[in-house]
């Protein structure tokens, strides 16, 4: 059947389900990749009824991609730590690089992380068993029409219409997500937009030597850019990796008329690490394919009783080497959007501008990112494959502003002269500056989305609450009262709650650093 997944019993701990007799549920999941699998398995595990549709298998080749320590949190935060940590995957303990020209460097990740080197067939799989374990029904077909419930002007629940190999069936939801990768299925219905960056084209394939990957730790990810295109290539064993080209090619001198292979060929003759890695004694066990890798995002994230998520919401850079990450932390939010708006339909419109907010912040944040390596290269190998990319990261679209997180926050470089004026100064008479003001905004708290009062400012666009547990708009009223930081820690503790003093002394510190908070002037 195309229909099975399993379910949680108090009596046996689980059993086989067969073709759905209610095809209602609370939730439909259109795609089984990260997103969708995250997504599916959370929402499951908080009760909800639902479906996802994983898809065929594929006619391609699985891909691999190189997963930084960073996440583990979005695995946490998912419930799915313990099944990664119980799988065979390859760990990883940082990268390999060689780009614009320096020498060939490898470089450890921070604190001793270890990065997790997955074949994309074999990570999906794992979550889609914890979803099915979840009591996720699990549907293997390929959505082929959805109709949305707001289409219109009506509130009805959405469906979805799919085929399998054998069968073929409608299921409903009363929210839909669109976890369908570059599918799109409710994406491409006009919200897909694609930006003024140049074409990015990917030729993978698989290698295998029958000696250690000659590198200072062969667990490494290795990056090289040459003068039109740049290698990247990830161990998923001790004796396989994989290893793709990305060219341009329209910009590339990039070989046609000749094979795939040979046109692949002739870029790795371009590199100088991943030549000297491949051609001396490694085998290609899987012959090349080529697939798109240009970033696009979207015009709108969500709406009444849909989100997208994930790739279908915005794919990013390649060269970020952020894309599953992104992917499960959209998953994430968007099961707490869904909770929140099936629990309290009143904040169904605050949820979503949360979710298109965040999701705006990744895609511009990765874009960044991904630019300022490309302006090094381009410096390097002034080539057009790199200047175009240098100059193409798209303006920030957030409508909300930004808003810092308490991590980065508490890394900004004006903190530590904060800190000192506070430890220095025997008494200060602070106040809220000038051109802040306190709004409620949408922020998560445990499992939903609520209003907070918020500290909104131009360096605070975004608005931001609470750092190190402290609530900064409380901590503000205690201003006016209080003029040394014991006495201000001993009234948030009597009046507040129990903290660390250290932490009260950061979250003022971060009122001082970002000019939230400002002198009181003294009387004439």
């Amino acid at each position: 059947m195309d229909v099975e997944g399993t379910r949680r019993s108090s009596l046996d701990g689980g059993g086989v389900i067969g073709p759905c007799e209610d095809p209602l549920f609370d939730v439909v999941v259109v795609g089984g990749g990260p997103a969708g699998s995250a997504a599916s398995r959370l929402l499951a595990s908080w009760g909800y009824r639902v479906a996802m549709l994983v898809g065929l298998p594929s006619q391609h080749p699985p891909l691999a991609e190189s997963l930084p320590p960073s996440v583990r949190k979005p695995l946490g935060a998912l419930g799915l730590l313990s099944t990664i940590d119980d799988s065979e995957i390859l760990r990883s303990n940082g990268n390999t690089v060689a780009w614009a020209g320096a020498a060939l460097r490898s470089t450890a990740f921070g604190e001793g992380g270890s990065g997790l080197q997955v074949r994309r067939d074999q990570f999906d799989s794992l979550l889609q068993s914890a979803a099915a374990e979840a009591g996720v029904y699990t549907i293997h077909g390929v959505a082929r029409s959805v109709r949305l419930g707001d289409e219109e002007g009506k509130s009805f629940p959405g469906e979805v219409t799919w085929t399998g190999r054998a069968s073929e069936g409608t299921v409903r939801g009363h929210w839909i997500l669109d976890c369908s990768g570059r599918a799109g299925v409710v994406a491409r219905r006009g919200l897909r937009r694609r930006h003024s960056v140049p074409s990015t084209l990917a030729v993978s394939a698989v290698w295998n030597s029958p000696s250690a990957w000659e590198l200072r730790d062969p667990s490494h990810t290795l990056v090289e850019s040459y003068p039109d295109g740049w290698a990247w290539s990830v161990p998923v064993s001790a004796a396989q990796r994989h290893v793709a080209v990305m060219v341009d090619p329209r910009k590339t001198n990039f070989e046609r008329g000749e094979g795939l292979e040979r046109a692949y060929r002739a870029e790795l003759e371009k590199t100088v690490h991943h030549r000297r890695l491949l051609l001396k004694d490694a085998e290609l066990v899987v012959t090349p394919w080529a697939c798109t890798a240009t970033p696009y995002s979207a015009s709108g994230y969500g709406g009444k009783g849909f989100l997208l998520v994930g790739d279908a919401a915005s794919f990013i850079d390649p060269l970020s080497s952020f894309g599953v990450k992104k992917a499960l932390a959209s998953a994430w939010l968007a099961a707490v959007v869904v909770n929140t708006a099936l629990k309290n339909p009143q904040m169904v419109g605050p949820a979503i501008s949360l979710f298109e907010a965040r999701e705006r912040i990744a895609y511009d944040g990765y874009s960044a990112q991904a630019a300022d390596f490309y302006a090094q290269a381009a410096e390097y190998h002034r080539h057009p494959f790199w200047t175009a990319r240098a100059r193409a990261t798209p303006e920030p679209s957030d409508p909300l502003g930004t808003s810092p997180d308490s991590e980065s926050v508490l890394r900004d470089p004006r903190l530590p002269a904060a800190v000192e004026y506070l430890r220095s100064a025997p008494r200060f008479q602070l106040r809220l500056a000038t051109g802040v003001s306190r709004e409620r905004r949408p922020v998560v708290r445990g499992c939903e989305v609520v209003l907070e009062e918020q500290l909104v400012s131009p360096s605070a666009s975004g608005g931001i609450g609470t750092v190190r547990g402290i609530d900064l708009p409380q901590l503000v009223d205690l201003l006016g009262t209080h003029e040394r930081v014991p006495d201000l820690y001993e009234a948030w503790v009597r009046e507040r709650a129990p903290v660390e003093i250290r932490d009260l002394l950061g979250a003022l510190s971060v009122l001082v650093a970002m000019e939230l908070v400002e002198p009181i002037p003294a009387d004439p």
